[in-house]
């Protein structure tokens, strides 16, 4: 997916929140029964998100998608797949089984871009035996966009949209689709299409808006991620209609980085080494220490929760690992107690302490 002001509709810059809470489906319910009910249902609505970053939008739309790392799949689901896969090429002209199997190989894709050329495969073969087949067009569309490649995007969301010309989602990536081809015009129409299709669809007002602004033109800007902002309905949409308002108008305080009321070297390390890693760096929004190395840390919409196990602990890892070495460099021996709080419900999500899980991860000799 990609990220910038001409996200997708149901996934911008994809982050990694979709993507875990699918692997928590699988580990929840099961491979098998996780993909045969996926295979009866409607495709996911996937309309790129954007960027929460207003400032840096007209940038990022010439960066393509970020991708988030590869997420190994359980045993049985890869056992699943192949099975569903010896099925389908036994076969070759079952349109529901291969209609199944695209499915599933990109859903597995999402998680794991190693499944994405059989993912296309299954696509290819599954639109030679039903042309028409609007899932098929869609997820063909997705696949090439993701891989950067606009102008087949393009052509295959212009090719759903002549047999379903009221979908706001796919509006919104056709869109995103021209926005990256440096079609700004065309993407601002294309969008106003969206929004014009569904008043009430969140997606396309919140991308106008980025659209808008990286053109310069604020006010309008701020008219649609106003209105974004009231049909946000998800935590995750408020938190970047708000900080995309808050950039637009000026009101954006990131440059100065999280508020702090550190008053010792390790206090102050601590907080660059937090505040500088790729993924919760940015999620923080305030540092409160409450004795020496006893504190709080702020955090908004960092999907603690949702973390897998082993994500969850090799991230703990490697920070109270860094935290250790920081402790010894200061002099600091006594216990550290980091609490990780969530902004919204200012409860505590885990902690650190510059013990747990250090070394678990070290590869064996």
């Amino acid at each position: 997916m990609c990220s910038g002001a001409g996200q997708r509709a149901g996934s911008p810059g994809r982050s990694l929140v979709p993507a875990l809470s699918v692997f928590l489906l699988f580990v929840a319910v099961g491979a098998g029964g996780l993909y045969y009910d996926q295979a009866r249902r409607a495709p996911v609505k996937r309309a790129v998100p954007g960027s929460a970053s207003v400032e840096g939008a007209a940038k990022e739309a010439h960066q393509g998608p970020r991708r988030h790392p590869n997420i190994e799949l359980p045993a049985d689901v890869i056992a699943f797949l192949d099975q569903l896969g010896e099925q389908a090429e036994a076969a070759p002209d079952d349109i529901e089984l291969w209609q199944k199997l695209a499915r599933a190989r990109y859903r597995a894709g999402l998680l794991n871009r190693r499944h994405m050329p059989g993912a296309a495969q299954a696509v290819e073969h599954l639109l030679g035996l039903d042309a028409d087949n609007l899932e098929a067009l869609r997820t063909q569309a997705n696949i090439v966009y993701d891989a950067g490649r606009y102008a087949e995007a393009e052509a295959g969301f212009r090719r759903y949209l002549a047999l379903e010309p009221r979908d706001p989602a796919v509006t919104t990536d056709l869109a995103s689709a021209l926005l990256f081809q440096g079609r700004r015009a065309e993407a601002l129409a294309t969008y106003r299409d969206a929004v014009a299709a569904d008043p009430q669809f969140f997606q396309a007002r919140f991308n106008l808006g980025l659209a808008l602004h990286a053109e310069g033109r604020t006010e309008e800007a701020l008219v649609s991620l106003e209105k974004a902002r009231e049909l946000a309905e998800q935590p995750e949409q408020v938190r970047r209609a708000e900080e995309a308002l808050a950039a637009a108008s000026g009101r954006a305080g990131s440059a100065a980085g999280p508020s702090s009321n550190a008053t010792t070297d390790f206090q102050r390390a601590v907080e660059r080494l937090l505040a500088g890693h790729p993924i919760a760096g940015s999620k923080i929004t305030a540092f409160d220490w409450k004795a020496g190395a006893r504190g709080e840390v702020i955090m908004r919409g960092f999907p603690m929760q949702a973390m897998p196990a082993v994500v969850r602990n090799k991230f703990k890892s490697k920070l109270n690992a860094s935290i250790a070495g920081l402790a010894a460099g200061h002099g600091v021996a006594g216990p550290i107690t980091l609490e990780l709080v969530d902004e919204a419900s200012r409860e505590s999500m885990d902690r650190l302490d510059g013990k747990e899980l250090v070394g678990a991860f070290d590869p064996q000799p």
